[in-house]
């Protein structure tokens, strides 16, 4: 990581981070996220600060990875239910296919604020807006019962997640050693289903059988 700043007004920072992950193939186990923010203090070019004492924008930049469950690569046993003479009977092979091709989740995000102060620091606002974008979604796909498995581990989907977050402050009362401050904050966010596996428009994340009701992932419709 890297930092750098000039002037008490421009300010630049940077990261590169790389990972290798034994739950992922070889072939694409390992995946390197940077990210990159800046910022600048306006206010430094205000000369009368009575009204506006601080002022800030910023933004910034960052791709992350990330992996799934342990033992999803190759095919495993576990022992039966049923026993005879004190020995467990038969193997019981693990119901999901693994997926030799398998490649980590990647997500890349950007956000942008504003932070300023008013009246020698006693009313404050701080606003941000971000969005956010996840690609190759490790998910549990049904499988055909003809292949021996009940499901398979594939890569797809795309999730964007977007809002706003804002916080206002200020100090509505200051005697000698007593002040009282007063918050307000105010967030929206918003989530959609890009896309899924191709060829389908609807996942079913999980589903109570009982009582006929189910969570999915339709493309275009809010995730769950």
């Amino acid at each position: 990581s890297a930092s750098l700043g000039y002037k008490h007004t421009y300010y630049l920072e940077g990261t590169l981070r790389g990972d290798k992950s034994s739950t992922l193939p070889t072939n694409n186990n390992t995946y390197v996220y940077p990210s990159v923010s800046g910022s600048l203090v306006f206010s430094e070019f205000i000369k009368n600060k009575k009204f506006i004492n601080y002022g800030k924008i910023r933004a910034s930049w960052a791709k992350v990875g990330s992996d799934t469950d342990p033992y999803q690569l190759a095919l495993n046993y576990s022992t039966g239910k049923y026993s005879y003479s004190g020995y467990t009977i038969g193997m019981i092979a693990n119901s999901t296919q693994p997926n030799k091709d398998l490649k980590p989740t990647m997500t890349g995000s950007y956000e942008v604020g504003l932070e300023m102060k008013f009246l020698n620091g006693r009313l404050g606002l701080d606003a941000t807006y971000y969005n956010q974008n996840s690609k190759n979604q490790i998910l549990s796909l049904a499988s055909t019962t003809t292949s021996g498995y009940a499901y398979r581990l594939i890569n797809a989907g795309e999730i964007q997640n977007q809002g706003i977050e804002i916080a206002l402050n200020a100090r509505a009362l200051q005697i000698k050693d007593f002040a009282w401050d007063l918050g307000v904050n105010f967030s929206k966010n918003t989530n959609k289903v890009k896309s899924l596996v191709d060829g389908m428009d609807y996942f079913e994340l999980a589903k109570a059988t009982w009582c006929g009701v189910s969570v999915g992932a339709q493309v275009g419709e809010n995730y769950g």
